[in-house]
Parts: C-alpha cells; sequence; structure tokens
C-alpha cells in the first residue's frame, strides 16, 4: 500500500472534512479510520478509500509573525512634529486598536505607550534628542508581536507655527522673509520656525493684517477672524498652546 509524507498540511477531502495533521505521519491511501489530534505518535495510520476520496495537499499560509510594518519616519527638518504610519498584513485580520510604544532608549526602557485606531499617529517632540517607535496590533485575547523599530532626530529646540483660521474663507499668511501660505477655513499646522521675532502678514475676505510675533521654543498659535459688522477688520491674536494641540488630535512624547 502506498504510503505518503505530510508535515504541517491539511487534507482537504472531497466530502468538506479537513484533517490537520499537526505532526510528521505516514498516511496510507484507503477509507479513514482514525483521526489525528496533536498529541497522536508519528505514525498514527489514518487510510482512505482510493475511489471514493480524492485528497488535495494546498499549500498553507501563516502570518507569522503577525505584526505591523512601521514605516520610515519622514522629517527632514529634524524637528520635533512628525507623523508616524504603518501597515497591517492582509492575512492578519483587523486590530481592535494599535498599541504605539515610544522611547528615548533603543532597548524601550522607560517607554511611553498610546493607543491609536487607524494606522498612523501624529507626535509633537519638542526636545532634542533621538526617539524609537515600534507598533502593535491588540486583540479581543491580546496584543500580537510589536514591528520593526524607526527612530527620528530632533536636531534642536523649534518654534511651531499653528494657524487657526476663522475668517469663513481662504486666508495667506506670509511670514515676511521665511515662507508664505495659503489656508482653508479650520486648524493648521504650518511649519517649525527657528525662535525669534517675526513679522506676519495676513489677507483674508474681509481685510488685511500686519504684526510682529515673537516666536519662542515650542507650540505657538495665531487665531485669525474678521470682526463682525465692520469692512476691512481682519485681527490675528495668539492661542494657548496646549488647546492646539487638544484640538489638533497630537500626541506630545518627550
Amino acid at each position: 500500500m502506498k504510503t505518503h509524507q505530510f508535515r504541517n498540511l491539511s487534507l482537504l477531502l472531497k466530502v468538506g472534512v479537513i484533517l490537520s495533521l499537526l505532526l510528521v505521519g505516514r498516511v496510507p491511501v484507503g477509507m479513514v479510520t482514525a483521526g489525528i489530534e496533536p498529541s497522536a505518535p508519528e505514525t498514527t495510520p489514518v487510510t482512505f478509500e482510493e475511489d471514493e476520496f480524492f485528497i488535495y495537499l494546498p499549500l498553507v499560509l501563516q502570518c507569522y509573525p503577525l505584526a505591523p510594518q512601521l514605516n520610515p519616519i519622514a522629517n527632514p527638518e529634524g524637528d520635533g512634529m512628525y507623523t508616524l504610519t504603518w501597515s497591517w498584513p492582509a492575512c492578519g485580520g483587523t486590530p481592535s486598536e494599535f498599541e504605539i510604544q515610544g522611547s528615548t532608549n533603543p532597548n524601550f526602557i522607560g517607554a511611553q505607550t498610546f493607543n491609536s485606531s487607524s494606522t498612523s499617529l501624529e507626535i509633537y517632540s519638542p526636545d532634542p534628542g533621538t526617539y524609537y517607535w515600534r507598533v502593535r496590533g491588540v486583540f479581543p485575547d491580546g496584543p500580537k508581536e510589536w514591528s520593526n523599530v524607526q527612530s527620528t532626530t530632533v536636531t534642536r529646540e523649534f518654534a511651531y507655527l499653528y494657524i487657526q483660521n476663522d475668517t469663513g474663507g481662504n486666508l495667506t499668511v506670509e511670514v515676511v522673509g521665511v515662507a508664505t501660505r495659503n489656508f482653508a477655513p479650520g486648524l493648521h499646522y504650518w511649519r517649525s520656525f527657528v525662535p525669534g521675532t517675526y513679522t506676519v502678514k495676513a489677507w483674508a475676505h474681509c481685510g488685511s493684517g500686519e504684526s510682529p510675533y515673537d516666536f519662542g521654543f515650542g507650540i505657538e498659535a495665531i487665531r485669525y477672524y474678521c470682526i463682525p459688522g465692520q469692512s476691512h477688520q481682519l485681527n490675528g491674536a495668539s492661542e494657548d498652546a496646549q488647546s492646539v494641540l487638544n484640538a489638533a488630535s497630537r500626541q506630545t512624547f518627550r
């Protein structure tokens, strides 16, 4: 009688029965007389009736380790505003959420943990230094494997400028001698600046304005709005840094 060697494969019978061969075994062809259990010896006999069944030996693919792929962190300016992004294997189901760890230690000693329901997380790290990151998927039965590690280096202390456009239309802001940008309504992170005093100009449908601003270390935010009932009246005012971070859903890690 013919025998066959199997290892970590499944026998798919034409009638729809699946037998998992968890151990190496010698399986004669003939009628089924016994099942194979995880604790069965290597030579547990299983026979099949040749004229009645077809046996298929499919390739079994496993997601192991079941872990995300953390993408390289894009931070060419070397500042403390950056975004983590990662991908999850298609064969791994959908996690309930992702657990993200950040540390200034490559072995993640003293790591801080964050959670996200999406495959990205915006980070604010104001202090100079190198930051290490990893992520894993969390399921109802617990977390899976950690991803690869990625790092980014914050080279110095910066001022980080947010613009809140409450004018009801488009807004143009110029930091004289540095950059100009258009903003739709809402809250926007613009870019980092070397701390110092800057002249800031702005234009909206209700008017224009120009004021000096002292950008210190950390978050700076300017809110622009039109004064009700007055034409050609555009006003700018500094905003509270922590309120801006909360509104932007950006996580602070230092």
